[in-house]
């Protein structure tokens, strides 16, 4: 049997490999209902959806959502005593935010940096509207 026979049954396998890494599920139409409730962790623990963590108490959006964002993900991607090492502060939560603010963004932007950095290193979902 040639190679070529079995080219569709793998277009056909990648496929179903990447719908279901995007959360499609059998029986359901949509891919984004199959993956509408989020998981968020709190505190090194799995909450089972965002609704059973800690709500944030402002939501993000425009050039401000772009740096919560932004500073979110560097300061999920770092320890608190990382950034702290790195910007000369002691190894505070709130230290650590505050230092990675004011040395990387513009004053306008530095409330947003600071909560982005500050939710990451406390393991609240992002509060991005």
């Amino acid at each position: 049997m040639r190679l070529t026979a079995f080219v569709p049954v793998l277009w056909l396998a990648g496929v179903l490999g990447l719908l279901a890494a995007a959360g499609w599920e059998r029986g359901t139409g949509d891919v984004a209902e199959a993956g509408s409730k989020p998981v968020a962790v709190a505190e090194g623990r799995v909450a089972a959806t965002t609704a059973n963590a800690t709500k944030p108490t402002k939501l993000w959006r425009g050039k401000k959502g772009v740096r919560y964002e932004r500073s979110y993900r560097i300061c999920s991607v770092f320890t608190v005593k990382e950034v702290a090492r790195e910007l000369g502060v002691p190894a505070r939560r709130k230290q650590a935010a505050l230092a990675h603010a004011n040395a990387w963004y513009d004053p306008p932007f530095r409330q947003a940096a600071y909560r982005g950095c500050l939710d990451a290193f406390r393991g609240r979902p992002p509060a991005l509207g």
